[in-house]
């Protein structure tokens, strides 16, 4: 089913090859699962914690919500802006969760409280980092090229980030 979805150029093309065609339908098919993985994660969130200030849950479930679709469209209808809204969805995720745990929470009554990271959390960064893996490996040509050196941009600077201090 996906092979037939995957027919614009930034994206595995069914033309490449039937095994090109099958890895690009593995690909999605693991980060739809790993982003419906992280979607329940903050979800989970949601419901252990109802009575949290109104942002917080606001913002948990709107990113839960928003895993859960993702996951749905890249097992069904994979286009290129979904695979791009995937992976930048998710890096900004993170960066809210690299946020919180160094600076600490930006808004509200825990403003600048450090979050401590909990094996829920670590869970779910970990399926948040596999969606932006696996999702630029099943872009093609001038758009994977395009998003990758952007990730390791931002890879690199972080990493000059926390090595000048600036990010703890």
């Amino acid at each position: 089913m996906a092979s037939s979805t995957l027919t614009n150029r930034s994206v595995a093309r069914p033309e490449v090859s039937k095994e090109g065609t099958a890895r690009a339908g593995a690909l999605l098919g693991l980060a739809a699962v790993a982003c419906l993985v992280a979607g329940v994660g903050h979800l989970a969130v949601v419901v252990e914690n109802p009575g949290d200030w109104w942002q917080y849950v606001a913002f948990f479930l709107v990113t839960g919500v928003g895993q859960v679709a993702c996951a749905g469209l890249l097992v069904r209808r994979p286009a290129p802006w979904v695979l791009l809204s995937g992976i930048w969805g998710n890096v900004a995720i993170l960066g809210m969760y690299l946020y919180t745990r160094t600076w600490g929470v930006p808004v509200g009554p825990a403003v600048r409280h450090q979050e401590p990271a909990g094996t829920l959390d670590m869970a779910v960064a970990l399926s948040e980092v596999a969606v932006v893996v696996l999702l630029c490996a099943a872009l093609a040509g001038r758009t994977r090229r395009i998003v990758i050196n952007l990730v390791g941009l931002l890879g690199v600077g972080l990493w000059i980030g926390r090595m000048t201090g600036l990010i703890l």
